[in-house]
């Protein structure tokens, strides 16, 4: 179910077509509701179903890139349920929420420097986000986190780091009495891995730990929490391999338990990433090895793996990560792929209880669209998509979000503006109370420019 609010174009997909996601285009203020008989997760309960997908535009929608616009007093009728897509009524026996993004006011830049392509780490809290980036200075490089909050301004940044050292890649999770940091550092002479407790604002709380020092280049950290542990994923390069490494963390950012390669010796991680299966986890990344393409392979919660790793793109064509998430025992990973090496794409497999994807990869991109940059999360019983979009022919790129149900079926879009197409990944997270926040890099002329995007939901 979409519903539109304001002034802005509408532009839909032939309602026809089997495969054909709706998509909606915003450049000011849009919003899309969850439905489904209860209210979701992102809408604010994770054990409701998605919001089924959206039949028909009820003579509401203009097909794609005809010119029309919405009837916007249909759409906002708030009458009983007649099949329409952008009805708003109750008739139809589910709770809907609406998903709001202000392009001026919900818009966060924190920060610039002279930088390459990098991601930003994004860790959920009840109303507001902690995000962790990296941003260099003077030839040296620092950690920097800073809490978005939903009802009010971001606080002001805090220095993780502050020192001449070349710090980066940091990662954040949410833990029982606030946040956990962890990033690479070569303040010891070596590239290693420190962890470093935040308070709920953002705020450094107590010095720095090292979680992974050894001779080897430590690099590229994960973290999600299973049960009442942290678990640590990384890359080890020697200069020759690189073997995707995992660990136990406490909640203070302590080592715990072994470490454990996850990678075998043919493969060759690119930047793992961790998301929690139930009680255990699983890993995926894009791999340049003998059988290059992107994997996924199963941890206990010991992070010791568990099993043969699997192949997620049917072709080998993997491009960029593979980030996947889980909504108790069923999950979903998307990951960016290079049709014929040229045409970039976002597709979408659904995993099992056990880490295992389905015999389907789902295109999220359908063309004339192409898309890059790929993360997810969990929302209204189903999933959203973050990823840099664009059309064929078209200007420049864009920050999109796609809603899919839990089957893997994208029922809307909704941009956040336009970006560049440099960058480096994107990272969407959902809120304990159901909003969500976008964060990612854009590139020009030699400069890298960090932003978070919030989008309200149920307000």
């Amino acid at each position: 179910m979409i519903m539109l609010m304001k002034k802005f174009r509408l532009d839909f997909l032939d309602s026809g077509a089997a495969t054909a996601p709706h998509v909606l285009r915003s450049s000011m203020l849009a919003t899309v509701l969850c439905a489904g008989g209860v209210v979701g997760a992102g809408c604010g309960d994770s054990s409701a179903p998605a919001a089924p997908p959206i039949g028909g535009d009820g003579g509401l929608m203009s097909p794609r890139g005809d010119g029309g616009t919405s009837d916007l007093d249909a759409a906002m009728d708030g009458g009983t349920n007649d099949g329409s897509a952008s009805d708003s009524g109750s008739g139809d026996g589910g709770i809907a929420v609406g998903c709001t993004f202000d392009a001026d006011n919900d818009r966060v830049e924190l920060g610039d420097d002279s930088g390459n392509d990098r991601a930003i780490g994004v860790a959920p809290g009840t109303g507001q986000f902690v995000v962790v980036w990296e941003m260099n200075f003077a030839g040296s490089s620092n950690i920097f986190a800073q809490s978005i909050r939903l009802d009010d301004a971001p606080t002001r940044r805090q220095s993780v780091t502050d020192d001449v050292s070349l710090s980066g890649d940091p990662a954040v999770v949410a833990t029982t009495s606030g946040f956990l940091t962890v990033w690479r550092d070569n303040s010891s002479g070596n590239f290693d891995l420190y962890s470093r407790a935040l308070l709920t604002d953002g705020t450094p709380n107590g010095s720095a730990t090292a979680v992974a020092d050894g001779t080897d280049r430590d690099e590229l950290p994960s973290l999600t929490r299973v049960g009442d542990d942290i678990l640590l994923s990384w890359v080890e390069d020697d200069t020759i391999s690189r073997t995707a490494m995992a660990r136990r963390l406490t909640m203070a950012g302590a080592t715990t338990g072994d470490s454990n390669a996850i990678s075998t010796p043919t493969q060759n991680p690119v930047r793992p990433l961790l998301a929690t299966r139930e009680t255990e986890a699983v890993l995926s990344w894009l791999d340049r090895g003998s059988a290059p393409g992107a994997t996924i392979a199963s941890l206990t919660s010991a992070a010791a793996r568990e099993g043969d790793s699997a192949a997620l793109d049917a072709d080998g064509n993997a491009s960029g990560d593979a980030a996947a998430i889980y909504d108790g025992a069923r999950g979903a990973v998307a990951f960016g792929v290079r049709i014929a090496g040229v045409r970039p794409e976002v597709h979408l497999r659904i995993l099992d209880a056990d880490g295992v994807p389905g015999t389907q990869q789902q295109v999220i991109t359908v063309a004339p669209e192409t898309g890059a940059d790929p993360s997810i999360a969990v929302f209204a019983g189903g999933y959203v998509v973050s990823y840099r979009g664009r059309e064929t022919g078209s200007g420049g790129a864009t920050l999109r979000l796609a809603f899919l149900t839990n089957a893997g079926d994208v029922v809307g879009n909704l941009d956040l503006g336009a970006t560049t197409d440099r960058g480096g990944p994107t990272t969407i997270s959902v809120s304990n109370d159901g909003n969500i926040l976008v964060a990612w890099t854009e590139i020009n002329a030699g400069t890298a420019r960090m932003f978070a995007a919030r989008v309200r939901c149920g307000q």
